[in-house]
């Protein structure tokens, strides 16, 4: 199993994200959110492979919510290091290259 890592980049969109979920829908939905996330981690630590790839990132689409987990597998140590949590909305020339 790979080890997850969350730059600080990803880190505040998550926690933007997380926020602009607890007010418009409530604690609920926020948690929601945070579930899907917690379980997208799950998917590509098991397998980081078998995502779609974007330049030399790899991408994995969330299905409830519209964002895109972009990041990077560094092989030699087993590590997979979360480098944007893209919101879907925003312009897709602003994607990591």
């Amino acid at each position: 199993m790979y080890k997850f890592i969350i730059n600080e980049e990803a880190f505040f969109e998550i926690e933007n994200a997380f926020d602009y979920y607890a007010e418009v829908g409530g604690m609920m939905l926020a948690n929601k959110f945070n579930e899907e996330l917690n379980e997208a981690y799950h998917i590509i630590t098991s397998n980081p492979n078998f995502q779609i790839r974007s330049g030399k990132f790899r991408g994995f689409p969330l299905q409830k919510f519209p964002y895109i987990l972009f990041f990077e597998i560094t092989e030699s140590k087993k590590e997979i290091k979360l480098l944007s949590v893209f919101n879907t909305y925003q312009n897709h020339k602003t994607w990591p290259k």
